[in-house]
């Protein structure tokens, strides 16, 4: 229930309002450090509109970020790339999976005036289509072990068409859970 109302908060609510359709959320993860360094997008096969995303990807800050604790890190206008869908369609193994990862470390450094580093507070909740490059900054182990944040992927969903697989959140309208 927690992490539910922390990730359904009322900006992912106003969002999928002004976006004018309705979300599930169907994964949520919790993180205590930046593990990851690599850049990465969660749908590198949307190809929607800005303005009608088919996947959000929303993180909030569950203590203050700063640079001794790794900054979230994104790529001014990725969401626009034309991409090597060769690459980006089999990530089934190991080899595949590591050249998606080098082409996305390709992309992300192609213009690094691009790259902007988020340094959210507790409670701050960003949001970014899921075709878009993201990056976590390798916290400075020695001064700062963790940095605790939710980061919640959302889907959108048809209510009509969906209803079978949606678990309804009290309180919103637009936002639902995948059974």
């Amino acid at each position: 229930d927690s992490i539910v109302s922390i990730l359904c908060n009322d900006f992912m609510e106003s969002l999928a309002d002004s976006l004018g359709t309705a979300y599930g959320l169907k994964f949520a993860y919790a993180y205590m450090s930046s593990f990851q360094s690599h850049w990465k997008m969660e749908a590198p096969w949307c190809n929607e509109k800005v303005t009608s995303p088919g996947t959000i990807v929303t993180m909030v800050a569950i203590e203050d970020h700063h640079p001794i604790s790794g900054v979230l890190q994104m790529v001014n206008g990725s969401h626009t790339l034309d991409l090597d869908m060769d690459v980006m369609k089999d990530l089934s193994t190991l080899e595949k999976y590591n050249e998606y990862i080098d082409y996305c470390h390709f992309l992300a450094k192609a213009d690094v005036k691009k790259i902007y580093q988020h340094m959210p507070m507790a409670g701050d909740a960003i949001a970014w289509q899921g075709k878009s490059l993201y990056s976590d900054a390798l916290p400075n182990m020695e001064k700062q072990p963790k940095r605790n944040s939710l980061i919640g992927i959302f889907e959108k969903v048809n209510i009509d068409n969906d209803r079978d697989s949606l678990i309804p959140i009290p309180n919103r309208n637009r936002l639902f859970l995948f059974k």
